[in-house]
């Protein structure tokens, strides 16, 4: 018909990237909270280890598994997983919350995950 186009009316990529950066920054902002005080500090040698050596290797791991199965240099393996690698802070409040967190996952580990994201 083409009578109503709503994606004239604004622009979309742009309105989307806004909205996902706010999405992003509500949810790292209710995983703070929701961290216990000095938590940070508690806990900050296993932080480290996660950002740095772990965080690494996995971001190694999936360019090499990336590169395999899709047969792209090394990178744009390196690239696309760096998109992978890291932990989603949307992804972890899901994993952290809900009746079977709170029953199967210890309290530390879903503690760390939402440090971590």
């Amino acid at each position: 018909m083409g009578a109503v186009d709503p994606a004239s009316w604004i622009d979309v990529p742009s309105v989307t990237l806004e909205l996902t950066r706010l999405i992003i920054a509500i949810q790292v902002m209710a995983a703070g909270i929701t961290l216990p005080k000095k938590y940070l500090t508690k806990e900050l040698v296993s932080l480290l280890m996660l950002l740095g050596p772990v965080m690494a290797w996995m971001w190694l791991t999936s360019a090499v598994i990336i590169m395999l199965v899709f047969r792209l240099g090394f990178v744009e393996s390196l690239l696309i997983a760096s998109c992978v690698a890291p932990t989603d802070p949307v992804l972890a409040n899901s994993i952290v919350r809900g009746k079977f967190a709170e029953a199967k996952v210890p309290q530390h580990v879903r503690n760390i995950i939402s440090a971590e994201s």
